[in-house]
């Protein structure tokens, strides 16, 4: 957060016609570079693109809980940047 949040020379850039378009055409070649990456790597089942951290972190709780049938989950402090809110509850010490 180099400019701060919604710098208006940025919001302005990427809020245009141009911008659309060009996300756009990055949106019509998620199916080629899924089967780019599930070629290089033949064990993948399903894949998912994802616009954040916190949405990639969110995904890989809900698949580690439903491929391992536990509910909870550990996280070691300073480990992650993805804060997502409700998921990362510290402990209160006794």
């Amino acid at each position: 957060m180099i400019l701060g949040h919604a710098f208006p020379p940025v919001v302005e850039a990427s809020s245009g016609p141009r911008a659309i378009r060009q996300l756009r055409r990055l949106n019509g070649h998620r199916g080629e570079l899924a089967e780019r990456i599930v070629s290089c790597f033949p064990a993948i089942e399903k894949l998912r693109f994802v616009s954040s951290g916190t949405e990639a972190t969110m995904s890989a709780i809900r698949v580690a809980r439903a491929a391992t049938g536990r509910k909870i989950v550990v996280k070691f402090e300073g480990c992650t940047t993805a804060m997502p809110m409700g998921c990362w509850s510290r402990p209160v010490p006794v």
